[in-house]
């Protein structure tokens, strides 16, 4: 898995919140 992908994940966790 590619390291950027925690951050898009952190990315939807802000457009969730």
């Amino acid at each position: 898995m590619p390291r950027f992908i925690p951050l898009l994940l952190l990315l939807f966790g802000q457009a969730a919140a």
